[in-house]
Formats: structure tokens, sequence, C-alpha cells
């Protein structure tokens, strides 16, 4: 899609442009667009195993600028020269997906303190995939982070050229889909109604850790020191 400075707006409050599952590895390449999809759940939806390439694209949704579901195993993902505004605004599902951002600012415009928002997000299913950021923006909100991993494997490589305005969050313990970069908050909550923590990588600290309540850790072969 060549979109010579152009807008596209979407009214609805699905998906702007989405690449299906069933597309079978298509490639999708945009030049030059904006897309307006301020009520919409997600801008540009790919959900396929092909490459999604955005130069000067700039996508704006109420939740998922960029999404890459996890059917995009593998996926190929570059985006140059491109503004992408959400709340998790380049959300990553797709185990092994290679993303590569340049010059791009990608900000996190909500704040809200119940909810746990981040400009880039690598998300559970995402093992083994690898973000690299080269120079541009990443600005989150309050309550929001610049990054969250996620995932055990996971890989972010930000450059020193890459503004970084907000938390780098590293993933620790998830108790269902919510995930804790902190391990005592993950056994307040825990305690409070008897759940299962998931622990995801190795864990180091100094402190004490406290549980009051019924609690169950599955540490997965993880480390605690």
């Amino acid at each position: 899609i060549n979109g010579n400075g152009k807008k596209l707006t979407y009214t609805g409050s699905d998906r702007a442009i989405t690449v299906e599952n069933t597309a079978n590895g298509a490639n999708l390449t945009i030049n030059d667009l904006t897309v307006e999809a301020p009520n919409a759940e997600r801008g540009i939806n790919y959900n396929t195993t092909g490459s999604l390439v955005l130069n000067n694209v700039d996508v704006t949704a109420k939740m998922y600028a960029v999404n890459l579901p996890g059917s995009s195993i593998g996926a190929n993902v570059s985006i140059t020269d491109s503004e992408l505004t959400g709340k998790n605004t380049l959300n990553i599902w797709g185990e092994n997906a290679v993303v590569n951002v340049t010059n791009t600012v990608i900000t996190t415009k909500d704040g809200t303190p119940s909810e746990d928002y981040a400009a880039v997000i690598l998300n559970y299913m995402a093992e083994g995939a690898v973000v690299t950021i080269n120079g541009g923006k990443l600005i989150a909100a309050d309550n929001s982070a610049a990054t969250v991993n996620g995932t055990a494997t996971g890989v972010f490589n930000v450059s020193d050229s890459t503004v970084i305005d907000g938390a780098i969050r590293d993933i620790v313990a998830y108790i269902g889909f919510a995930g804790y970069d902190n391990l005592q908050e993950a056994l307040d909550d825990a305690a409070k109604t008897g759940a299962t923590i998931e622990l995801i990588r190795d864990v180091e600290t100094s402190e004490v850790l406290m549980i009051n309540g019924n609690v169950t850790i599955n540490g997965n072969g993880n480390t605690f020191t």
C-alpha cells in the first residue's frame, strides 16, 4: 500500500487493517500512510508468519497500534521513520518473531493505575522473539512502561541513541494473565485468593519474602537466590 501521504480513518471498534492467520504467510508493506483508528482495539493487526514492513506510517489506536497475535510465529517486522500511539502500543505475541524498529516514536498514552501498559511489550507467548530498537523514542505515560518483557527467552536490544521515557520492566512471575516484575507483589496478591504463581525466570533478592496466606509457587525449573 502506497499511501502517498494520505490518511485512512477507521471509525469502527475492531481492526482497521488485518492480515488473518489464514493468509498463510502473506507479506504486507505500507508506505507513507496515516492510520487513524481512535476507537479501535487494533490499528494494524498482523496475524501470520510472513513480513510486515511499515515505512513512514503513523498509527493511532485505542489499544494496539500494531498487534502481532499468537499466529505471527517467526514473523519479520520492520518499522522505520514511523509514529505509533496506543496503550500496549506495539504488542507482540508471536513466538520467535523478529522485530526491527528504526527512528520511530512509540507512545503509550494511558496511565490508568489499575492497568500495566507499555510502548513495546513482549507477551508471555512471544518466547524467542527478538526486538531491536535503533534511535527514535519510547514514551510511557504515568503508571506505564517503555518496555515490558513478559517472556523467559525473548530479548530487547535498545540502542544508546534511543530516548527512553519510562520504566524497563522484566516480568518474573504470572498469576493468570497478570505479570509481576516484583515477586513480593505477586506473593501479596496470591495470598489474597490462594492463587498459583508461575515463575518464568530466575529471581535474586536480598529482601525477606513475606507470605501471609495460602500460596502455590510453580518454579518451572528456575532458581531463587
